[in-house]
């Protein structure tokens, strides 16, 4: 088969199976919205799977709506999320703190996570026997309110 025709067809293809992509934050503290603070070179689509390690706070300003399929905050290192703007997972899964040694942390300040129509399932800490995978969700600061829509909410303390 003739190699023009053989990558159309894979290009094709490829393109109906709704391709997921690891979407991971670089920036040590930074705006969601910029693009180099990204390894994709752009924030995580609603198809894709986000993930935020290794001392990383990203912070989705008032104007902002994020997306992202899966959120993992917080696996094997440390991660934060502030949201002062629009969260939306859709149904999918926001994960704080998880596989083995994580601390995620997802702060809602003044934002919103989710929606009436679309909730998604929390879950903090793993839960994993022998773990040390910590999750902190935290909504409101004192002076800034924040609205957090779940279906779900699973909180796992593995210490005993």
């Amino acid at each position: 088969m003739n190699t023009k025709i053989r990558m159309a067809m894979v290009l094709v293809l490829g393109m109906g199976l709704g391709c997921v992509a690891d979407v991971s934050f670089t920036a040590a503290d930074g705006n969601w919205s910029v693009l180099s603070n990204w390894d994709t070179g752009s924030p995580p689509l609603v198809t894709d799977q986000m993930k935020i390690n290794s001392v990383r706070t990203a912070t989705i300003q008032g104007s902002t709506v994020a997306t992202a399929r899966n959120m993992l905050v917080g696996n094997n290192g440390t991660g934060t999320v502030i949201v002062k703007g629009t969260l939306d997972t859709g149904w999918n899964d926001i994960k704080l703190g998880v596989w083995g040694s994580g601390n995620g942390t997802l702060k809602v300040l003044g934002g919103t996570v989710g929606g009436t129509t679309q909730r998604q399932k929390t879950v903090i800490g793993e839960g994993t026997a022998g773990a040390s995978d910590r999750g902190t969700l935290q909504i409101g600061d004192g002076t800034l309110g924040g609205t957090y829509y779940t279906d779900n909410l699973y909180m796992f303390n593995s210490a005993g």
